[in-house]
């Protein structure tokens, strides 16, 4: 299923910023999200360079710290979740998708959340980076 509304994100500063982002149920920032629920991105970018794999780095912050935030090592590996028919090589001025399934744990706190998704090679040189405000809710 493809995302379709484009999602306003922020750019990293000095740093290749996507051609469109989509994110399931929100086309403004804050995204609200769902504790224990998914989060999915759609992350169309064009690559600047060749990139021979691509993993995804997140950071969140909040009040002022900023961490890593680490991924499962299938999740990581971001070449195996390209769309429509891309793959692994990605040469310089290609087209890409990417689909990401970022998990909300039950355990997050209620609180507002900056989250910086950046897509970088082997040698983690950034492909494409944007930051979003999201708002972490309890279930109903």
């Amino acid at each position: 299923m493809a995302l379709t509304a484009a999602t306003d994100v922020s750019p990293c500063p000095n740093q290749p910023f996507p051609v469109e982002v989509r994110v399931d149920g929100c086309d403004k920032q804050p995204c609200t999200v769902v504790k224990g629920k998914d989060i999915i991105f759609e992350i169309d970018f064009t690559a600047g360079f060749t990139v021979k794999n691509i993993y995804t780095n997140v950071r969140a912050t909040v009040f002022g710290l900023s961490v890593g935030y680490p991924l499962p090592d299938e999740q990581k590996y971001a070449c195996k979740m390209l769309l429509y028919g891309s793959y692994c090589p990605i040469y310089e001025g290609e087209d890409v998708t990417y689909k990401f399934v970022f998990a909300v744990g039950t355990f997050y706190p209620e609180i507002g959340v900056n989250i910086e998704i950046s897509l970088i090679d082997d040698d983690s040189k950034i492909v494409t980076c944007f930051n979003t405000d999201i708002k972490v809710v309890k279930g109903s």
